[in-house]
């Protein structure tokens, strides 16, 4: 992850991703014609799930209640998957990690990552 030009070849348990740095990742998404995209920030959805949530609503066609939204926000909020984690795992959860979902602050980032190197990637910092 944050390696330029990173990226996984198609398997039979994966399908082609481009990794790399972070704009190269989600270039990679949202310059897709093949089929539409929704981009959604973490920050957005912290600050205003409401309206980050309902976007994308409107954007799968569907038009869920006031009371289906609240319901869903509050079942994918962090300190419930994080809770549900704990009870059952995570899949995604790299094996050299604690958790896959850990404080769940937006901009995080910053405090793990290092500044980038010369050759255009990003040193996880050791806490």
């Amino acid at each position: 992850m944050a390696t330029l030009n990173f990226w996984i070849p198609n398997r039979k348990r994966h399908v082609y991703e481009v990794i790399g740095t972070w704009s190269q990742h989600v270039g990679s998404w949202v310059g897709l014609i093949s089929r539409p995209v929704h981009v959604m920030r973490y920050e957005d959805m912290l600050t205003n799930p409401i309206r980050a949530f309902g976007q994308l609503a409107r954007f799968l066609r569907l038009s869920p209640t006031d009371q289906q939204l609240m319901r869903a926000i509050e079942n994918s909020s962090f300190s419930e998957l994080k809770r549900q984690e704990a009870e059952h795992g995570f899949n995604e959860r790299p094996p050299m990690a604690k958790s896959f979902f850990r404080e769940g602050k937006a901009g995080q980032w910053r405090e793990i990552f290092r500044p980038r190197r010369s050759n255009g990637s990003c040193r996880l910092m050791h806490r």
